[in-house]
Order: structure tokens, then sequence, then C-alpha cells
């Protein structure tokens, strides 16, 4: 090799090994790129202007305040049913939509923190396969508003008692047989 070629070949070597080196060197801070496409992509901190996801597999996912206090989050219970959690100002959960505790069955609950503690005010529920509204006081009495097997009306159950208390007279639901249907032959 010529010296002359030397002055050729080994700038354009060294520039070739400079470029492919400099981003395992150092790493640039900033990447841009129009569309990345990628199997699997680990980040630590992901801030975006929209998120589209087909979809997405995760444990639980939140949305947080701007002092970083979880105010939704969305999740699984330990039954393997959805769960979504809202929580006031203070971080305390203040309603909750998920299952019951079959987890074949939805409920919504409204709560207030008192003490330590957050107990519920009102919750939708299944009851025996029908639906209810409960109402909580201070000292846990619960005012029953539903279906109660046959009966429909307004129940107020107590702590320690086997069967609710009747507050207004119970109506039963008995709804009369649909007429048979008539076939063609019928109408002659």
């Amino acid at each position: 090799m010529t010296p002359r070629e030397r002055w050729i070949v080994y700038p354009l070597l060294f520039l070739t090994l400079g470029i492919a080196m400099r981003d395992k060197v150092a790493p640039p801070e900033r990447f841009v790129a129009q569309t990345v496409h990628c199997a699997e992509l680990r980040v630590g901190s992901l801030k975006c202007d929209r998120l589209e996801a087909i979809s997405a597999t995760s444990r639980s996912l939140g949305v947080v305040n701007s002092q970083g206090k979880a105010q939704v989050s969305l999740g699984v219970t330990p039954g393997g049913a959805g769960q979504i959690e809202l929580r006031g100002k203070s971080g305390r959960k203040i309603a909750l939509i998920g299952a019951d505790r079959t987890a074949e069955s939805g409920i919504i609950a409204t709560l207030r923190a008192v003490g330590g503690e957050e107990r519920p005010l009102v919750v939708l529920l299944p009851h025996e396969d029908s639906g209810a509204v409960v109402t909580f006081d201070q000292n846990m009495r619960e005012l029953f508003m539903g279906h109660a097997g046959p009966n429909l009306g307004v129940f107020g159950w107590m702590p320690g008692q086997p069967r609710p208390i009747f507050l207004t007279r119970p109506w039963q639901t008995r709804f009369p047989p649909p007429p048979p249907a008539q076939t063609p032959d019928d109408s002659e």
C-alpha cells in the first residue's frame, strides 16, 4: 500500500469505527425517530402527549395528581376480577367499582374515611339474583332497599339480626305467566 493510499484508507477506517462506537461510548441523552418498531421496550419513566394501545397487559394502572398521589387505580383483585378505585384529595379511597366476594357480580360503593379505615356510605350490589341499594349510618346499621328473595321493599338490617326488619310493607313480586303464543292454526 502506498503512502497516498494510506492517507485515504486509514482516515476512512477510523471515521467508520468512530461512527460505529459513538453511541456505545457516549450514549445519546435524546433519541428522535418518527416510528420505532421493536418486540419489547423497557422504560423507566414514560411521558407522552397521547397514548394509543390496542392491548395492554398490567396488574394495575394508575393516574396520579400533580403531587404524585394516586387518584385513580385500575387493577385486578386477588379473585381475578377487575376493580377501579377513586381516591380523594387526601389519598383515601372514596369510591370503588369492582366485583363482590364471589367475583361474579359487580358492586359500586362510595366510601368515607373514618379514623384509620374506610367505611361504606352507599353500596349498589347484587342480592339473591336481584339488585339492591344499601346505605350505612355511622354505627354501620344498614338500610336495605331492593329485593330480598321474593319481597320488594325497604328493609332495615341490624348487625347480629338474622332477618331484616321490614320498614315498609313488602310487596310480593309475582307476575302472571305470559299468554300462550298463538299459531296460525289457532286463528281458523
